[in-house]
């Protein structure tokens, strides 16, 4: 009885008050993708217009920038870590678009060329390497976006680092080091990467493996694959090393089927991969061979190596909060084409134009 009176109470009192029990809001899968809307040939290339465009969970499409004309080629989009600003590359300048009310300013303008742009951690900088490829100048500039200032860490000729001719780019490794790396073939990277001191521009060589992140995936053994027109092989074995001390903290192998490397977990104590069948014929038909293959799942846990199937890959992804929302792009063969967006292998978007996926992130 006595239960049952505290019962009535507690629900008169959620009555009167309008107390009631607030569920957090479940993040949504989110991708920002181009639809090429306009197309210029020259002698030495093509220019393209494109719309920018913006979807939420099942909400419809909506429009966040136009961009691209001759002279300005969208080359890469950043979204800050915040998801509050789209950083664009038009070589040759930086439009930063708001993602609330969808205003663009233009951030900076080249003085060569901007290989590359990245935001901070904390989404209040953005560092862009500014480069002439093929020769040496070279500028790492960092912009502050609270008081729209710039600083020029560290200006040179591109030797201080590697090659003329090789193609630089500069991310953030942390919040007093920007990451500088150079264009690598299949034969691995020559020299680098290398530390920039943020304060200093003084130049050090970094880890080999070296990352924003704690961990990091490497490829350690490969399998015949006569689907791979490019190497003849495919990835079936990972080691999972600490960037700070280089130590091995795990390993992934497969005899028979390809390995791909999804993400971490937010405390890095685990992995997300996916194994995928493998065609070893190496005579076999490029047609023949499938442009999706089939992916099967696992998470595995370093201390142990404890291995299990993933059921719900969404709730996986979402709940670590990685740069994936199991969204690809799928190329129409008839067509010449990339015209469609697939989820979890159902179209989402589709179109007559040319499409790109640029950024995938939950909200």
């Amino acid at each position: 009885m006595r239960n049952t009176l505290f019962l009535s109470l507690a629900v008169a009192i959620s009555l009167v008050f309008g107390v009631r029990e607030v569920r957090a809001a479940v993040k949504q899968p989110g991708i920002i993708y181009t639809e090429e809307v306009k197309s210029i040939s020259e002698t030495s290339r093509t220019w393209v217009t494109v719309k920018v465009w913006e979807k939420v969970g099942n909400k419809k499409p909506v429009l966040v920038a136009t961009v691209g004309k001759v002279g300005e080629y969208p080359t890469e989009f950043k979204l800050s870590p915040d998801h509050k600003m789209l950083a664009i590359n038009l070589e040759k300048k930086i439009r930063l678009v708001n993602m609330a009310d969808h205003t663009a300013i233009t951030l900076a303008h080249a003085k060569y060329w901007f290989s590359s742009v990245d935001f901070s951690a904390d989404s209040k900088k953005i560092v862009a390497m500014d480069y002439e490829i093929g020769k040496a100048p070279y500028a790492i500039r960092v912009f502050s976006l609270a008081n729209n200032s710039e600083t020029v860490v560290k200006q040179g000729v591109s030797s201080d680092f590697a090659s003329d001719t090789a193609v630089l780019s500069a991310t953030w490794r942390s919040k007093g080091a920007i990451l500088v790396q150079q264009g690598c073939g299949d034969g691995g990277c020559p020299t680098g990467p290398w530390d920039v001191n943020v304060k200093t521009g003084a130049i050090t060589t970094a880890p080999t493996y070296a990352s924003p992140d704690p961990l990091v995936a490497v490829s350690s053994s490969y399998i015949p694959s006569g689907c791979n027109q490019f190497s003849g092989t495919a990835i079936n074995g990972f080691k999972i090393l600490n960037v700070a001390t280089g130590k091995q903290v795990g390993q992934l192998k497969n005899a028979t089927m390809s390995i791909g490397v999804t993400g971490f977990s937010p405390d890095n104590k685990q992995v997300l991969f996916y194994n995928t069948a493998v065609v070893k014929s190496m005579t076999v038909d490029p047609n023949s061979c499938p442009d999706y293959p089939t992916r099967y799942y696992y998470t595995m846990t370093f201390a142990g190596h404890v291995v299990k199937k993933v059921d719900n890959l969404q709730m996986v992804l979402r709940d670590w909060n990685l740069p994936n929302t199991n969204s690809q792009q799928r190329y129409n063969h008839k067509t010449s084409r990339t015209d469609q967006i697939f989820r979890n292998g159902k179209v989402i978007i589709q179109s007559k134009n040319v499409l790109q996926l640029q950024v995938q992130f939950w909200q």
